[in-house]
């Protein structure tokens, strides 16, 4: 959410603006406020995004052509009777014309603006900067890990559905954030005393799980969050530290290391000699499995009235999926995965994103109505 410390007032009507633009379907969306990205501090930030009302249709289209909207929802509406709001979320797909500060980073993938309702809250999804992060990380240690046949079965799902899947991922992973225990949007489920990170790392692996359940029609979604947690989020932090990589402070990263775990356990992975080979039905059953054990861990949290029973229940749970070092206190990567990141340290962790502007001035010129557009 923006912050601004200077007005409560200020805040409110920055939000009231973004809303009118987004009802408005406006193409052109200026940010211009003191912001909160997803891996980045407070700090002030310039944009000028593209809305792309394309890729709204097409996804659109594609769930129609699949499945309908009304059976999704229903789906998740079944997990969660509290869901509230059934419409499709106030998150639309944009491109990145030009910036100044974090957002341009291409470490942030989408920014959330809070909302007193689910109605009320705001999503950006920066589509060009997941495209490149898959583009130049992904996708390359992907080639660099896997065998021709699974290389090929990815890549020929994905490559051509890439940003349709990027779209459509974000709107239920937003949806997903409403459900359960383990929800966190607009509010954390009152029952759910955990503290910051462990809430994080559980929430980001309930509303993953959630999507590649409820979504079987699409079976991109799977590729899409699995080969991301591992390869992008899972990866980040490898270079400066080997041995755990980020998995102890980023809630991503530590779902990519449970996954590849549950994927090693299930068969969804299968080591080889032209390296690691995927199953497709292995994969299709590995968010399943993850969905209902993340389930009965939030209904056993539930009961818990203490925030430090709930905080030592759930970190024991968490213990047993990721090892643990008792010795440096913290979670460590499975060897398996240290040893694909090992062979993967060409490839950057986090890809530079280039905005498609990128004169200084580029968000005023560009902007209706100013002298120099």
């Amino acid at each position: 959410m923006p912050e601004n410390p200077l007005s409560r007032v200020a805040r409110k009507s920055y939000h009231q603006e973004l809303l009118r633009t987004l009802d408005e379907r406006r193409s052109l969306i200026r940010l211009r406020a003191h912001l909160k990205p997803t891996q980045a501090p407070h700090n002030p930030c310039e944009a000028l995004l593209l809305r792309d009302l394309d890729l709204e249709k097409a996804v659109e289209a594609w769930i129609e052509e699949r499945t309908d909207y009304e059976t999704l929802i229903s789906r998740y509406a079944c997990s969660d009777s509290r869901l509230g709001s059934r419409q499709w979320p106030q998150h639309v797909p944009v491109h990145i014309l030009a910036g100044k500060g974090s957002i341009c980073s291409g470490k942030n993938v989408f920014l959330f603006f809070s909302g007193e309702t689910a109605d009320d809250c705001i999503g950006f999804e920066f589509v060009d900067v997941w495209s490149n992060l898959f583009q130049q990380a992904v996708f390359p240690c992907l080639r660099r890990t896997f065998d021709v046949e699974s290389q090929s079965s990815v890549l020929t799902s994905l490559v051509p559905a890439l940003e349709r899947t990027i779209y459509l991922a974000s709107v239920f992973q937003g949806i997903g954030h409403r459900i359960g225990f383990h929800r966190l949007s607009p509010t954390r489920d009152p029952c759910n005393l955990l503290g910051d990170f462990t809430c994080d790392v559980l929430g980001e692996l309930s509303t993953g799980s959630l999507l590649c359940t409820h979504l079987p029609e699409f079976p991109e979604l799977s590729l899409f969050v699995f080969f991301q947690r591992v390869f992008w989020f899972g990866r980040r932090g490898y270079r400066d530290n080997p041995w755990s990589g980020g998995i102890n402070t980023d809630g991503h990263a530590w779902m990519g290391s449970y996954l590849w775990n549950l994927a090693l356990e299930r068969g969804a992975v299968v080591p080889g000699t032209g390296g690691y080979h995927l199953s497709a039905d292995g994969l299709s059953a590995l968010f399943p499995a993850a969905l209902a054990d993340i389930t009965e861990l939030g209904s056993t949290l539930a009961r818990l009235g203490s925030a430090a029973a709930q905080e030592r229940l759930a970190r024991d749970w968490m213990k047993r999926r990721v090892t643990w070092s008792r010795r440096g206190s913290a979670f460590v990567l499975p060897p398996s995965l240290r040893a694909l990141f090992a062979a993967c340290q060409d490839i950057p962790e986090e890809p530079h994103f280039t905005p498609l502007l990128t004169a200084p001035t580029a968000v005023d010129a560009c902007w209706p109505g100013n002298s120099q557009s």
